[in-house]
């Protein structure tokens, strides 16, 4: 096996992917293939992002996602904010990026501020794409209650997508997701992986892949970031979910939301919500690029 072939890595050794589909009669294909795509929506992309005081950060992400994007008039963001009123908010950072100040503060006792929106918060640039959930950080609970918010704001969306609040993406990003969704040929298709380093977007590198299952110190099972893909033509099944990038049809977040009774944990989400996935007919693809990366 030569480097140029398709292949994946599972942490230990790398093997060949099969990517020619063995020959069925119609009725075997019928029986055994996943129900295909439905292109009957608007197009649109929901893109949701869960920030918790890193304001900054997400402000850059935000303005990654419309700068990024080949259709940006059709990208919603919905940001569930958790920060003290003295801090940078995220929708804030991307409106400074925009050279617009849209908010300001003003004390009304030696330990609390009162955050004032400005009458030039409507001049900052796709504005009205982007919608909040806001709350203070001492009433935070944690990644998976913060995300288990979002349904307050998505709205009538076609396609669905999950990142963190420290993330970059390729140009044409979202031209790019809708392609590989459909490459998936499933309906139920969900794009998904690791996302890979900051550092890799300038040069072709393998597309990280969750391969392995531990068990942490709690007993709780984790996705391990151990293998990888090379060279794949369409996106590959997988038996593991990233909640740092995941693409798919918004009805997936009606099917298999977010449990609000979850809080304080961090990655244990995974392993749990792909379980839901799976019993509800979800399936997780592994994309042929990377299109996502992190900061």
């Amino acid at each position: 096996m030569s480097a140029g072939q398709p292949r994946v890595f599972d942490g230990t050794e790398w093997s060949s992917v099969l990517e020619n589909e063995p020959q069925f009669s119609l009725k075997q294909r019928l029986q055994r293939q996943p129900m295909m795509p439905v292109f009957n929506g608007n197009g649109q992309i929901f893109v949701s992002i869960p920030n918790f005081r890193d304001g900054k950060r997400c402000g850059e992400t935000i303005a990654s996602i419309f700068e990024a994007a080949q259709n940006p008039d059709q990208i919603i963001v919905g940001v569930m904010e958790q920060n003290h009123a003295n801090d940078k908010f995220c929708i804030e950072s991307y409106c400074e990026m925009q050279d617009k100040s849209i908010y300001s503060r003003k004390k009304v006792r030696a330990d609390a501020y009162k955050l004032i929106a400005e009458d030039s918060k409507s001049a900052c640039p796709r504005i009205k794409q982007i919608r909040s959930v806001a709350f203070h950080n001492l009433a935070a609970k944690g990644p998976v209650y913060a995300r288990s918010l979002t349904r307050k704001v998505v709205g009538d969306e076609e396609f669905c997508l999950q990142v963190d609040a420290h993330t970059r993406f390729a140009k044409g990003w979202d031209d790019k997701l809708k392609h590989q969704w459909a490459a998936a040929r499933n309906e139920f298709g969900i794009i998904s992986t690791v996302p890979a380093s900051i550092e890799d977007m300038e040069q072709e590198t393998a597309v990280p892949r969750q391969c392995g299952v531990q068990f942490t110190d709690t007993r709780v099972p984790a996705f391990q970031s151990d293998g990888k893909v090379e060279s794949i033509s369409k996106p590959l099944l997988s038996h593991a979910w990233s909640a740092g990038f995941s693409f798919s049809k918004c009805h997936l977040e009606e099917t298999a939301p977010y449990d609000p009774f979850m809080p304080y944990v961090v990655g244990v989400e995974q392993f749990v919500r792909f379980a839901r996935f799976w019993t509800r007919g979800y399936d997780v693809y592994t994309p042929t690029e990377n299109i996502v990366f992190h900061d």
